[in-house]
């Protein structure tokens, strides 16, 4: 398997961790996992807006060779090697070796990878609310960083449960999210999504469905909102950049719907490009 690591293309097996490499030793590092559709990233600058918004939040420097174009054309070389004809693309950006919690400098380092894609279900099953696992707003909760252990339990807790996948709240009891997608969910002709004060991740896939519902003009209320009002619900949607599924049951409770137009549409609209 190849990478590309600072630019370099490399044989993934030859490539080595320093010990006092700080996404290794603190998780100091950002990613972003994208679709790649044969020819570009799908949502790129979207992608990137949000991974050069994160490293400013957490003071990286850039590497001086380092765009979405040339990233993109890297995803290509990679996807062409392999032979996918689509693929998933993770991008790591992470400062540099040295320092205890003060690091000694803020140079990034980046790593391009491609895997096989595998398309979200149209449908989950069953979920269910987390009892073990709750967010918190934070400055970064908006980004995808490395420290990604509360997904990484959410996911444990869903897997031991024999569910679909979980719905995760914050300290106030409002919805945030679920284990790896942003929630939408429909009652009565009227969209609501958590805000990012939820402590939920600022998804890319999330802020097109965002700009897809308010274009067509369709009602789309983004708050706080406690967990119970999901029970009220006709449709629930999760959505990330792999694509959107919806919710079949929560808690038991079956939604009316597992589809609509406007759901329909968003498919139709996102597999046009």
């Amino acid at each position: 398997m190849k990478i590309f690591l600072d630019g370099t293309l490399t044989d993934a097996a030859k490539v080595s961790i320093s010990l006092d490499d700080r996404a290794f030793r603190y998780g100091d590092g950002l990613f972003e996992t994208m679709f790649f559709d044969g020819q570009r990233l799908r949502l790129g600058p979207y992608h990137w807006e949000r991974l050069v918004a994160g490293a400013q939040a957490l003071h990286f420097s850039l590497p001086s060779r380092f765009s979405l174009a040339i990233v993109e054309e890297q995803v290509r070389h990679l996807a062409r090697q392999a032979g996918q004809q689509v693929a998933r693309v993770r991008l790591h950006l992470w400062r540099g070796e040295g320092g205890l919690y003060t690091p000694l400098a803020n140079q990034a380092r980046y790593l391009v990878r491609t895997d096989a894609y595998v398309a979200p279900p149209a449908v989950k099953e069953k979920a269910a609310r987390s009892t073990t696992v709750t967010l918190s707003p934070t400055a970064w909760s908006r980004f995808k960083t490395h420290n990604a252990l509360p997904y990484v339990l959410a996911s444990h807790e869903r897997q031991q449960l024999g569910l679909d996948d979980l719905i995760l709240t914050n300290a106030y009891g409002h919805v945030a999210e679920a284990t790896y997608s942003n929630v939408f969910w429909k009652i009565e002709g009227v969209w609501y999504t958590p805000g990012l004060a939820s402590g939920c991740l600022g998804g890319v896939m999330r802020r097109w469905v965002m700009e897809q519902i308010q274009a067509w003009e369709l009602p789309l209320h983004e708050g706080l909102f406690p967990y119970e009002v999901l029970a009220k619900a006709q449709l629930c949607l999760l959505t990330n950049a792999s694509g959107l599924s919806t919710l079949a049951q929560l808690d038991g409770h079956a939604f009316p719907q597992t589809t609509d137009p406007t759901v329909e549409a968003l498919r139709s609209t996102l597999a046009a490009g």
